[in-house]
């Protein structure tokens, strides 16, 4: 009889120890999903503001925008060329050229 009740006893313990560690695990893995989320958010914020996706970008962080009659013109602050009325000329003459619009 001493040796059920031990037995019970080590099988309530193994019981414990692995709901423990299954709670543990249950807790690394939402910890792992959530930096996984934060690196992929923090990583597409960076592209919409100094990468790729730039151009698409709802804030435009140190630049001048001009808007001129054919396009829209973004210049990073402190450069040096101001002759954006030359750039909007051309683009009538390249759509002429490829007898496409841009829109």
């Amino acid at each position: 009889m001493g040796l059920t009740n031990e037995g019970t006893i080590i099988k309530l313990i193994f019981e414990v120890l692995h709901t423990h560690s299954h709670k543990v695990s249950e807790m690394k893995k939402r910890y792992v999903v959530l930096a996984i989320v934060l690196v992929f958010i923090a990583f597409i914020v960076y592209e919409f503001l100094f990468g790729m996706l730039f151009p698409y970008s709802p804030v435009i962080v140190g630049f001048t925008k001009h808007e001129l009659p054919h396009s829209v013109i973004y210049v990073q602050n402190g450069a040096g060329y101001s002759d954006f009325s030359a750039i909007d000329t051309l683009v009538p003459l390249v759509e002429q050229f490829h007898e496409l619009r841009f829109t």
